[in-house]
């Protein structure tokens, strides 16, 4: 697995998760790294195709500390996206987000065991049928930014899953994956409470999209 290794010390280390690779499970990013690091574990996931900065815990007094402050304003995180249609300059998404009734691979919005979700996102540019935008969630439910801009008629490129037909008609990028990138992460180191910034570039692939667009 050839992966890109942003900031390594002995308590925690970043990496650059492509598309393509799952979190957790075999053959997984996690897997990868207990190879290295027996005692391992990842503090968040990405989704199979979605890629960017993945934070992981070396030892075990590290993660707990590290997720017992993850949903705090503490912990910062901004994904890159390309969504259909034309954006308004900002927004904020706060419907609940629970696991779909039938469908184990979907969520679905609302209902009585909805987890709180919150996203907001900022426009950087409109194209003639997409908008790339900034996204930032203090929440970290799954499927999240798929599912919230979908809800609000601005789907991620790529997303077969939760576009609807009109949107896969749309959608002519031919993308093997989301275009969706963490991009940016910002804690307090568990040790000694730096504020540590990461972030990290669009991946070759999706650079290659918006030169189409331009």
């Amino acid at each position: 697995m050839d992966l890109s290794i942003v900031y390594e010390d002995d308590f925690l280390i970043v990496v650059e998760k492509p598309a393509g690779i799952p979190s957790i499970d075999q053959n997984s990013l996690e897997e990868w790294l207990q190879k290295f690091y027996p005692s391992a574990q990842l503090v968040h996931r990405l989704d199979n195709d979605t890629s960017g900065l993945i934070v992981a815990a070396k030892t075990e007094d590290t993660f707990n500390k590290l997720r017992a402050i993850w949903k705090t304003p503490q912990v910062i995180k901004k994904y890159t996206a390309l969504v259909l249609g034309k954006t308004p300059l900002s927004g904020e998404i706060t419907t609940p987000i629970a696991h779909h009734p039938r469908k184990k691979k979907k969520m679905s919005l609302g209902g009585e065991k909805a987890r709180p979700a919150h996203t907001t996102f900022k426009t950087l540019k409109h194209f003639k049928n997409y908008s790339l935008i900034e996204v930032q969630i203090t929440t970290g439910v799954r499927h999240q930014i798929r599912m919230h801009m979908t809800s609000i008629g601005y789907p991620i490129a790529g997303d077969k899953l939760y576009q609807k037909q009109k949107h896969k008609a749309q959608d002519q990028l031919d993308l093997n994956r989301y275009f969706l990138h963490l991009s940016f992460f910002q804690l307090p180191h568990p040790v000694h409470e730096k504020i540590m910034e990461w972030k990290s570039e669009l991946p070759k692939e999706l650079c290659e999209i918006l030169k189409k667009l331009i």
